[in-house]
C-alpha cells in the first residue's frame, strides 16, 4: 500500500523476512512516511491571541502555549474550582458574581463588585442616568459595593456578627484609634452588670441596645431600644466605680471631694447641730446601677450619675413608695439623705436651725423626670427669726434678731429694761458687756462703745434683748417715765444719776462725755440713734467741739480705717487670673501688701528683706471669687484673697528669724493715739484655711521713718477649713512721732513670725483666705454693709491709680479695632513741643512713680489717633498743618511727675502739632 499521509501504519517485520522485504519496507514505507512529517506554524486569528501566547521552538520541535497577562475575552469555567495563589487585581472595572447582565457597561472611574442579578445593567455615563449626570445605580436588584470619588455605595443592609462586638479602626497607627460597637447579644460576657431593666428600675446595661466603647472598652454611648441615646461620660452623665457606695436608683447625690454621697437639705439629727448648707450642693441623680445581676461587672460598685437632662426609672424608693406625679416639682428632702419630696421646705414649722430649699426634679411622667439646674435657698425657721418678748398685756414683738437693729446678749449682770449697755474687751469684763458711763473717772471706752438699750428679758435663757437702732415700742417693756429722771419727750444722751442711764439733751448736760442715744417720743416709745462720743456738747458754746474724738457709733459699725477691706479692687492685675508665686514684696489688691524678710530675735523689730539663709520660700497670692448667693460671709463681697507665706526648713534653725505677713499701711505713725493714750480699736475679718490648726499672728506696727518698725502683737487667729469671723478689740499702742513723709502704722497678719513662734517654726502652713477686713474705732463690729465702690476707688487712687478700667490692667490692649482706641484712654491734642500735662482725678499721697502705655499695649508708647497708628509707626507722615511727623530712633513717649497733682507726658516721635494722642498711665505713691 502506498504511503499517502502521516497516519499510515507501518507493520512490524520478523526474522523470517528477506533482505529484500527489509529494503522495500524501508524505501517504500519508512522513508515515505518520514518525508510526510513536518512542524506546523500556529495561526492566531486575533492581534493579541484572544488572551493566548504561542511560541514554536525550531530547535527541539517544542510548541509553547500560555495565557496573556491581559485577557480581553470572556472566560467561563464550568463545574470546576478556580484558585489563585496571589492577589486579584480588578482595575477600573466591576467584579460581577452570579449576575445575568451583558458586558456592555461603561465603567468610567467606578470600581466595585456586584453580587446577584440585574434587570438592565449598569452605566456610569448615560444609559439609565439622566442627561448631564455621570453616575447611576439604576437597574441593580442584587447587592453591590461601588467606589466613586473616595466613597463606597450600596443599597443593601450590613450585618456584623462577631460575638464580642465589631471593631472599627481609624488610621494605621496608634492604640487609641478603635471604636468597638456591640449589638443585642454581643459583648454579653465582658460588659459589667449586663441585665434587663426590671420593674422600671435601671439595674444594669440593657441587653437589647447598641453600645459603643473606646479601645480600652470604656463605655462611650448607648442607643436604647426605645430610641433614647445615652452618652456615658462627659456630657450629661458619668460612670462611677466606688466601693460600698450604698446608693440606689433615684438617690440625689453631691461630691464631697472624694466620693459621691447622698445630698440632703436639713440636719438629720433633728436639731441642726451637724448641718452644713454645702450638704445640699446637688450634682446629679443616680440613674443606673451595675453589677447586680447576670455576668461580669463590678459586683455592685459601679453606677451612673446623670448631671442634667432626663432620668427614667422607678423613683418609688426615693419619694416615699409612690410613683412620680407628672408636672410636679420634687425637692431635696430635709428628713432623709438623698431622698426627694414634692413638698418645698419653708420657714413655717421647721424644727431645725436652717434648711435649704433645693428644687431637683420636674416630673415628666410617673417614671420620668427632668433634672433642674436651680440653686438652693437657705431658709431659717420662724422660731429663730422672731424674738420672744415678755411684755404684759401686749402681743409678741416681731423683731428679727438676725437684723443688726436688735441683738440678744447673755444677761449675767442682771441688766434691766432701759439700761444703756456697752461692749468691752473680755480682759475688762469676762462677759464682754457692762453698763455704759460718761464720767471722766470711768474708762472712756464705756461711752465710746455703747451698743444699745436693754429691752425684754428671757429669764429662762438668761438673755436680754438690745435695740441697737430703730424703733422702741410698748412691746419692748420700757417705761421711760420711770427710768429717766425729770422725764420729758425729746433727745436724750448717755448720763443720769447712775451708770447705764439717760438724761435729757440740753445745754446743761453735765460732766463727762457727750454721747447721743435716742429721741423719746412718749413714756413707752423712742427712736434709737446712737451717736459718736465727744468731749463736749457741739453747740454748748464752750469751744470744745474741735477737741472731740472721732465720731463712731458705739460698738463699731462706723468708718473702716482700712481701704479696700473687701478686696474688691486688684488694679495692678497681679494674681487676678492665676496664682502669683514670686517671693519679692508686692502689692496685690489695692492697698494690700505681702511682705517678707528677716528680723532681729526678741526685739520686735524687722528689716524687710533682711538677712537669713538656708530656707526656701513657699509663697503664693491669688484672687478668688465668691459664688453667687453665698451666705457664709456677709456684705455680698465679690472677691477674697488667698495667701500662702511659709518657709521650708533646710538645716536646723534655717528659718530662724524669717517672717511673712499680709498688711495694710495707714499714713502716720501716731494715728489712733492721743494725749490720754491709745484708743480702743476693733479689728474684724472673715477667714478660713486649707489647713486647720495653724496660727496666724495679728500685729500692730508703728514706723516713724518709713523703714524702722516696732511691732506690737495684739492677737492670734486659728483658722478652720470653713469661713468664720474673727473679732478682736485692742488698745492701740503708743504713737511714734513721724520723722518722714513715709511714716506709717499698719495692721499685719503674720503667716510666719519668728519673734512669736520661735526658730524653725511657722505660724500657718496652709493657704489662708481673707475677706471683709475692717478696722474700726470702739470695741465692737456688727455690720458689714456693701461698700460704695466709687468712694472706695477714690480712696485707693490717693495711693495708686491708672487710666485703665477697673477690669483692665497695665499693658492691656484697649483698642476697639486696629485704628481706634476705646474711650478709657487719656486723649489730648499735641502742642508744637509735644508736651502735655495731665491732672490726676485724685491728688496722690506723694509724688508718684509713673509709667505710660499705648492703648495697643506697647510699653513707653502712645497712639496717634489722627494718624491711626502707634507713635512708632506714625513717624514721617504729614500732620494737619502740613508739617512732617517727628522721627527719633528708639523713643516714642516719655512720662514723668514732680508733684502729687499730675503727670507730664512728652511725645517724642510720630506726631505733628494738633495730632490727637491717646495714652494710658500708671501712678504709684504707696507707702
Amino acid at each position: 500500500m502506498a504511503v499517502n499521509n502521516n497516519n499510515f501504519n507501518i507493520s512490524d517485520v520478523s526474522i523470517s523476512n528477506t533482505f529484500e522485504s527489509w529494503r522495500v519496507k524501508t524505501n517504500d514505507e519508512i522513508i515515505d512516511k518520514l518525508n510526510l512529517l513536518k512542524l506546523y506554524d500556529v495561526q492566531i486569528t486575533s492581534a493579541t491571541g484572544g488572551g493566548i501566547t504561542t511560541d514554536v521552538a525550531v530547535a527541539g520541535g517544542k510548541l509553547n502555549i500560555a495565557l496573556n497577562p491581559i485577557i480581553q475575552k470572556g472566560v467561563t469555567f464550568l463545574n470546576v474550582d478556580v484558585g489563585f495563589s496571589g492577589g486579584i487585581n480588578i482595575s477600573s472595572n466591576i467584579l460581577n458574581l452570579n449576575r445575568n447582565a451583558t458586558p456592555a457597561e461603561s465603567m468610567s472611574t467606578i470600581a466595585g463588585f456586584v453580587i446577584g442579578s440585574s434587570t438592565g445593567g449598569f452605566t456610569a455615563d448615560g444609559g439609565y442616568a439622566e442627561a448631564g449626570q455621570t453616575f447611576s445605580l439604576n437597574g441593580f436588584t442584587g447587592p453591590y459595593w461601588l467606589n466613586q470619588n473616595n466613597f463606597w455605595f450600596t443599597e443593601q443592609n450590613l450585618r456584623f456578627d462577631s460575638w464580642t462586638g465589631t471593631q472599627f479602626k481609624f488610621g494605621s497607627s496608634g492604640s487609641n484609634n478603635l471604636l468597638d460597637i456591640c449589638g443585642p447579644g454581643q459583648g454579653y460576657t465582658t460588659d459589667a452588670g449586663m441585665s434587663y431593666a426590671t420593674g422600671g428600675v435601671e439595674k444594669g446595661i440593657r441587653e437589647n441596645s447598641l453600645r459603643v466603647y473606646n479601645y480600652k472598652r470604656d463605655p462611650v454611648m448607648s442607643i436604647l431600644d426605645d430610641g433614647t441615646m445615652e452618652i456615658n461620660s462627659g456630657v450629661n452623665r458619668k460612670r462611677i466605680t466606688q466601693a460600698n457606695h450604698g446608693l440606689t436608683f433615684g438617690h440625689v447625690v453631691r461630691f464631697d471631694g472624694t466620693n459621691y454621697v447622698k445630698a440632703f437639705a436639713g440636719a438629720t439629727t433633728g436639731d441642726g447641730s451637724d448641718y452644713d448648707p454645702k450638704n445640699a450642693e446637688v450634682v446629679g441623680i443616680v440613674s443606673r446601677l451595675m453589677g447586680l445581676t447576670h455576668g461580669g461587672g463590678a459586683h455592685g460598685n459601679t453606677f451612673d450619675v446623670t448631671f442634667n437632662g432626663e432620668v427614667r426609672g422607678d423613683f418609688s424608693n426615693v419619694v416615699g413608695g409612690s410613683q412620680l406625679t407628672a408636672g410636679c416639682i420634687y425637692y431635696l428632702s430635709t428628713t432623709g439623705e438623698g431622698l426627694l419630696t414634692n413638698q418645698p421646705p419653708a420657714s413655717v414649722g421647721l424644727s431645725y436651725d436652717k434648711v435649704v430649699n433645693r428644687p431637683v426634679l420636674y416630673a415628666l411622667g410617673v417614671t420620668s423626670g427632668l433634672i433642674l439646674p436651680y440653686r438652693g435657698q437657705l431658709i431659717k425657721p420662724d422660731s429663730a427669726t422672731i424674738a420672744t418678748y415678755t411684755a404684759t398685756g401686749g402681743v409678741l414683738g416681731t423683731a428679727d434678731i438676725y437684723h443688726t437693729s436688735r441683738i440678744a446678749i447673755t444677761n449675767t449682770h442682771g441688766f434691766t429694761s432701759g439700761n444703756i449697755i456697752s461692749q468691752v474687751p473680755v480682759n475688762v469684763d469676762s462677759t464682754g458687756y457692762t453698763l455704759a458711763s460718761t464720767t471722766a473717772v470711768e474708762s472712756t471706752d464705756l461711752a465710746r462703745s455703747v451698743i444699745g438699750i436693754a429691752t425684754t428679758e428671757d429669764t429662762a435663757a438668761n438673755t436680754i434683748n438690745l435695740v441697737t437702732s430703730g424703733l422702741i415700742t410698748g412691746h419692748d417693756n420700757i417705761s421711760f417715765s420711770a427710768t429717766v429722771g425729770n422725764f420729758s419727750p425729746g433727745p436724750h444722751i448717755l448720763g443720769g444719776s447712775s451708770r447705764g442711764g439717760l438724761s435729757a439733751d440740753n445745754e446743761n448736760y453735765g460732766d463727762g462725755y457727750y454721747k447721743p442715744i435716742c429721741t423719746i417720743i412718749d413714756s413707752a416709745t423712742a427712736v434709737v440713734h446712737i451717736g459718736g462720743v465727744q468731749a463736749a456738747r457741739p453747740d454748748n458754746g464752750g469751744g470744745n467741739a474741735a477737741a472731740s474724738n472721732t465720731s463712731f457709733g458705739g460698738g463699731g459699725g462706723g468708718l473702716n480705717h482700712l481701704i479696700n477691706g473687701g478686696f474688691y479692687y486688684w488694679r495692678r492685675g497681679l494674681a487676678t487670673s492665676s496664682a502669683h508665686t514670686g517671693t519679692a514684696d508686692a502689692y496685690f489688691a489695692d492697698r494690700w501688701k505681702r511682705s517678707a524678710g528677716h528680723g532681729v530675735s526678741g526685739m520686735g523689730q524687722y528689716t524687710p528683706g533682711g538677712g537669713g539663709t538656708g530656707a526656701s520660700y513657699d509663697f503664693s497670692i491669688q484672687r478668688q471669687t465668691f459664688s453667687s448667693g453665698q451666705s457664709n460671709v456677709p456684705g455680698t463681697p465679690k472677691y477674697y484673697a488667698d495667701i500662702k507665706g511659709t518657709f521650708a526648713t533646710g538645716a536646723t534653725g534655717s528659718t530662724y528669724g524669717y517672717y511673712s505677713r499680709v498688711e495694710q499701711r495707714i499714713e502716720g505713725s501716731d494715728i489712733f493715739a492721743d494725749s490720754s493714750g491709745g484708743r480702743v480699736m476693733t479689728l474684724s475679718l472673715y477667714n478660713k484655711s486649707t489647713v486647720a490648726g495653724g496660727t496666724v499672728g495679728v500685729s500692730f506696727i508703728r514706723c516713724p521713718d518709713g523703714s524702722t518698725e516696732t511691732k506690737t502683737n495684739i492677737g492670734e487667729i486659728s483658722p478652720t477649713t470653713s469661713w468664720k469671723r474673727y473679732v478682736n478689740s485692742f488698745v492701740a499702742p503708743t504713737g511714734a512721732t513721724s520723722t518722714s513723709a513715709n511714716a506709717y502704722s499698719a495692721i499685719a497678719l503674720y503667716t510666719t513670725d519668728m519673734d512669736r513662734y520661735g526658730a524653725g517654726n511657722t505660724g500657718h502652713a496652709g493657704t489662708l483666705s481673707l475677706a471683709q477686713v475692717k478696722l474700726e474705732e470702739g470695741s465692737g463690729s456688727f455690720s458689714y454693709p456693701e461698700i460704695d465702690k466709687q468712694q472706695e476707688l477714690f480712696k485707693c487712687e490717693r495711693y495708686y491709680q491708672t487710666s485703665y478700667a477697673v477690669d483692665k490692667y497695665p499693658a492691656s490692649n484697649t483698642m476697639v479695632n486696629t485704628i481706634t482706641p476705646n474711650m478709657s484712654s487719656v486723649d489730648f491734642m499735641t502742642p508744637p513741643n509735644g508736651r502735655y500735662v495731665y491732672r490726676f482725678p485724685v491728688k496722690m499721697r506723694a509724688t508718684p512713680t509713673v509709667n505710660v502705655w499705648s492703648p495697643s499695649g506697647q510699653t513707653a508708647g502712645a497712639f496717634n489717633k489722627t494718624a491711626k497708628r502707634d507713635l512708632r509707626n506714625a513717624a514721617g507722615g504729614s500732620g494737619l498743618l502740613g508739617g512732617r511727623r517727628a522721627s527719633k530712633p528708639n523713643k516714642t513717649a516719655l512720662i514723668s511727675s514732680n508733684v502729687e497733682l499730675g503727670v507730664e507726658i512728652h511725645i517724642v516721635t510720630g506726631f505733628a502739632p494738633l495730632d490727637v494722642i491717646s495714652f494710658h498711665y500708671e501712678a504709684n505713691s504707696e507707702l
